[in-house]
């Protein structure tokens, strides 16, 4: 996995988690 790729699976997690808290 390059380090972009893994920059942008954090970021679709955390948003994930935001709306599943919202």
């Amino acid at each position: 996995m390059t380090y972009q790729s893994f920059i942008l699976d954090r970021l679709v997690a955390l948003c994930l988690k935001i709306l599943n808290s919202a």
